[in-house]
This record gives structure tokens, sequence and C-alpha cells, in this order.
């Protein structure tokens, strides 16, 4: 039943629609789900690591140099590009290599490392909540802290473009 009513409502069947261009045999999606595998996802999130790590350089050296407003506006535009990217791993990225593992060891292991990746990111959330707000002040102990989370973040860089990012790849 439910399979006649989908055929009716295929696009190419009903009178006016915009007729499909894709080819559904090429799309490569993580088993159940709508998720594909895209060619381009693990340089843009390359790149969006070295755009990280340029803001993450310019805050501090704004907070070393004492520029409080600067500093605060380098720190809101690293969070937002930092929430991003959590995102665009977070489903493009860590669901589709969930799905397509084909052993149970494989699934544990993404499970594993998303779970550490999850708790860098956390700490560095928590960080830039405090060091965003009107109030924050950017003294010795701030660039020290700072500088702890761009150790953090570096840390997690490198872990998942050496061992994360390679195993992006078609299912």
């Amino acid at each position: 039943m439910f399979d006649k009513l989908l055929d009716r409502l295929a696009p190419e069947k009903i009178k006016g629609a915009a007729p499909t261009t894709a080819d559904k045999s090429q799309e490569n999606f993580a088993p159940n789900t709508r998720i594909a595998y895209k060619s381009t996802l693990v340089p843009t999130l390359e790149q969006e690591h070295k755009e990280l790590m340029a803001v993450y350089w310019k805050a501090l050296a704004a907070a070393q140099n004492h520029k409080t407003e600067l500093t605060r506006k380098l720190l809101l535009k690293f969070k937002e590009q930092f929430v991003d990217h959590l995102l665009k791993e977070n489903t493009s990225l860590y669901i589709y290599l969930r799905k397509t593992a084909k052993k149970p060891s494989a699934k544990q292991a993404v499970t594993s490392v998303k779970s550490e990746m999850d708790k860098i990111a956390r700490s560095i959330m928590r960080f830039l909540e405090e060091a965003t707000k009107a109030d924050a002040v950017y003294d010795v102990v701030f660039v020290d802290r700072l500088t702890q989370m761009g150790e953090a973040l570096t840390q997690r860089i490198e872990k998942e473009e050496a061992y994360v990012y390679p195993n992006y790849r078609p299912s």
C-alpha cells in the first residue's frame, strides 16, 4: 500500500514537478541514514582546522598584548567557527563512520574516538563560555588557560587528521 502511494508521489509522476536529476544509484549513503559520502568533506574540515588555528593564534596574541576588545571579538569568532565545525563533523563525519563500520569493533572504535573528541570539545566550549562573557578578564591566568585550550585543540586536530579522517571513505 505504501509502495503504491510512494510510487504515485514520486516527483517524476507529479504533473509540473521538476524532474529529478540525481542518479540515486550513484549516491553513497551510510546505512539507515540520508548521510551521503562527500569527497570534499575531509579537505573542508582540514581547511577549517587551519582557519580555527589562525583565529586562535590571533586571539592569543591579542590577549598577550592586553587588547581586551580584540581578544573578545576573536574569541567570539573562534567560538562561532568551532561550533559550526563541530556540527559538520558530528552530522557528516562521525555518524557516517559509525554507520558504515562493518565490524562491531570498528563501531566501538568510532564511538570511543568520538567520545574522546567530544570530551575535548566540551572543555573548549566551557572555556569559551567564560572567556566570551562581557566581564571576562584577560590577564596572565587567562593567557595560561587560553594556551591550554590551544594545546587541547591541537591535540584534537592532530588525532582527527591522523586517525579519523583517513577512515572516511565511500561505503
